[in-house]
């Protein structure tokens, strides 16, 4: 099954203080490992969404990423925004939606998720009871979620949508790294696992 992937990295950082995107993991970049790894599960295209005043800064930081940057000038919509703005260039088919935040998620778990959308129409990541990111739409999903208005959550779609839960043994599903008290966690946490 050909899988698009759309990564989610146009949020204001402002807890943060710096673009996730650019957050450091080992000589690695939040944004290249998150592109890497859907590479490595055959994710084709893989599309970046950034906010119009991080562009630049990641574009500079990043020059050889592979993956297609997409500009968002409206953030303030929220994420859906940003989905139809990555969506509006990937073509027909499933799609991982994959929030920039969460760096730590490994290939394996696109694998699984892949694998566990069967005939579902979304798969979620599980982790020790909780649900995380990345999600994967089926074909039908993301064409409902082009109909958005991009000020409804996507959360709102996923509810009405025949979701199947896909239980994996990753907890970078369930690090949301938005501050830099998570990121220090996380730090740790990738530096004693190497992963």
């Amino acid at each position: 099954m050909k899988v698009a992937s759309i990564v989610l990295a146009a949020g204001a950082s402002r807890r943060m203080g710096s673009p996730k995107a650019l957050l450091d993991f080992g000589g690695e970049r939040a944004l290249a490992r998150v592109v890497r790894i859907a590479r490595a599960t055959g994710a084709d295209p893989v599309v970046v969404v950034l906010a119009t005043d991080t562009l630049p800064i990641v574009s500079a930081a990043l020059p050889d990423l592979p993956a297609t940057l997409v500009e968002n000038p409206a953030t303030g919509a929220g994420r859906t925004g940003s989905l139809l703005r990555g969506l509006a260039v990937a073509p027909a088919g499933p799609v991982f939606v994959h929030p920039v935040d969460h760096p730590l998620v490994r290939a394996s778990t696109l694998d699984a998720l892949v694998v566990g959308l069967g005939t579902h129409e979304v798969a979620r990541p599980v982790h020790a009871g909780a649900r995380g990111h990345p999600i994967l739409l089926s074909a039908s999903a993301a064409n409902a979620a082009r109909r958005l208005h991009p000020a409804t959550p996507l959360k709102e779609l996923v509810g009405a949508l025949d979701a199947v839960d896909v239980e994996v043994d990753d907890p970078g599903v369930l690090e949301n790294i938005d501050t830099p008290e998570a990121y220090a966690k996380a730090l740790e946490r990738w530096n004693g696992e190497r992963f």
